[in-house]
């Protein structure tokens, strides 16, 4: 990494991008999360979009994290008070909302002493749920 740009910016847009994360075997699929309450797995390469939908607020973070089955999923919070679950590949959510008390703002993934991916999210309320 050197700071600079790598070619010319790519227009993405049905609105304002919120939150993007970059995941993918080859590092070609960046996550986005748009003002429509979507995610978009949009493969640089191909320049084609896979638009996931479920949300009914705007989502605030996106991550990833490795399953016990060793696949990557999404993860995805947002201001309807849900944490969700998606399949990269299929776009399908993985489990029901993981309903929060309060907007949730953040995301991510940590991983266990035993080398499990454990999902992480903070809360509007002040809490941490792991």
């Amino acid at each position: 990494m050197n700071g600079l740009p790598v070619g010319e910016p790519k227009s993405y847009s049905p609105g304002f991008i919120r939150a993007i994360c970059a995941v993918s075997r080859n590092g070609s699929s960046p996550l986005i999360a748009s003002a429509d309450f979507t995610v978009s797995i949009w493969d640089l390469v191909a320049n084609k979009t896979k638009v996931l939908h479920g949300h009914i607020s705007y989502i605030t973070s996106l991550c990833s994290a490795r399953l016990s089955n060793g696949r990557v999923c999404l993860v995805s919070g947002s201001d309807d008070q849900t944490v969700r679950l998606w399949d990269i590949e299929t776009g399908a959510q993985l489990l029901p909302p993981m309903n929060q008390a309060s907007r949730v703002g953040v995301v991510c993934s940590v991983t266990s002493a035993d080398g499990r991916d454990l999902i992480a999210s903070g809360s509007d309320d002040g809490l941490i749920r792991v």
